[in-house]
């Protein structure tokens, strides 16, 4: 189960609490092809060119880049590194907007984290 279900199931906050808080949440987190053009690494057209192939194809944008020679495995690496270090949380977003506190988040974490388990024995 998702955080944010187990957030409106405990009655912390509501559907569209959450719903609100996950739109900021993508909004906030880039795709590793938004990066790669911000940081100029490839064109825009090159990114959607990319993000088109991916649709009919399996595999990762940063290995595709590579192979296509649009990006370095370096580059991809940074690209990476980049995406972890700005990567927003849901209950970050929910501290943000004063759903949480630091300490209640602590807190929920970890029961959320103890529930995991037992929900998926009984699934």
């Amino acid at each position: 189960m998702p955080f944010g279900r187990f957030l409106i199931r405990k009655n912390i906050a509501s559907e569209d609490v959450i719903r609100n808080a996950r739109q900021i949440q993508q909004e906030r987190n880039q795709h590793i092809g938004e990066l790669a053009v911000r940081l100029g690494y490839m064109s825009f057209l090159d990114m959607k060119q990319l993000v088109r192939a991916l649709e009919v194809s399996e595999g990762r944008f940063g290995e595709l880049a590579v192979e296509q020679g649009l990006l370095t495995r370096e580059q991809v690496e940074t690209l990476i590194s980049e995406q972890d270090n700005q990567c927003c949380y849901l209950g970050d977003i929910l501290i943000e907007m004063g759903i949480l506190t630091k300490e209640s988040l602590a807190n929920l974490l970890e029961e959320f984290e103890r529930s995991e388990p037992l929900e998926a024995d009984q699934g």
